[in-house]
Order: C-alpha cells, then sequence, then structure tokens
C-alpha cells in the first residue's frame, strides 16, 4: 500500500507576525461581509477589533490604522453615531496626512468621507426643519 499522500510537504510553523497579519485579514473579510449584510453593530464589534490590533502590530502611525480608523467612522455613521463617525475620520485624516501626505489618494477619500458625514448632516436638518 501507498502511504505517502498520508504525508504532504513539511508544516512550517508561521512567525507570531504572520499570524497575527493572517488574524488582521481574516477581520478585514469579515468586516466586509457584515458590511455587506448590513450588519452595522458586529461590522463595528469587528472595525474595533481590526483597529486594536493594527494599532498593537503596525503602530498608530500606519496607514493600514488608518484605514482601520476610517472604517470605525464608516460603522458608526451608517448606525447614526455621527459624533463617533466624525472622531474616527478625523484620526484616520491625521494619520494618513503624517504617514501619506495630503496629496495622497487615501487622504482624499478619508476627506472626503468626512465631507459626506457633514453633507449628510446638514441635509437631515435641513429636512427636518424643511
Amino acid at each position: 500500500s501507498d502511504d505517502s499522500s498520508s504525508e504532504g510537504p513539511p508544516q512550517r510553523t508561521k512567525s507570531p507576525d504572520q499570524r497575527i497579519e493572517e488574524e488582521i485579514l481574516t477581520l478585514q473579510s469579515e468586516l466586509r461581509t457584515y458590511h455587506r449584510h448590513a450588519a452595522y453593530d458586529s461590522a463595528l464589534d469587528t472595525a474595533n477589533q481590526l483597529l486594536e490590533k493594527t494599532s498593537s502590530h503596525f503602530g498608530k502611525l500606519h496607514p493600514a490604522t488608518a484605514s482601520a480608523c476610517n472604517n470605525v467612522g464608516l460603522m458608526h455613521k451608517l448606525l447614526g453615531n455621527y459624533a463617533e463617525a466624525r472622531e474616527a475620520y478625523h484620526e484616520s485624516l491625521r494619520v494618513y496626512g503624517e504617514v501619506c501626505g495630503k496629496d495622497h489618494a487615501s487622504y482624499a477619500a478619508a476627506l472626503s468621507n468626512l465631507g459626506m458625514l457633514e453633507r449628510g448632516r446638514v441635509l437631515e436638518s435641513e429636512a427636518r426643519e424643511g
């Protein structure tokens, strides 16, 4: 009998960095799924976990951390938590500005998100006063 099928390539153990980066990728994937299915409470929990992991792994001044801040802002916005959304968007902008520069596409996207948040709030208040 041929037992060679049970022997795969030798399993390399993953470094702690590889494990954390895989966890980050998994969280990003979960976040996209929750967002797509409009499960914003779960998405916010996941976005906060992602922010915690990127901050501790890459540091506060890193594009992945800025992106995670942006995700937290988006989920807060979708849940109607506008003050928290603004705070997260501002943090994302600050980090992107320092890490990528203010002429970078990521900075522009974060600025646009903040602008859309403010625009939405203005339109909402005008509709209420209407």
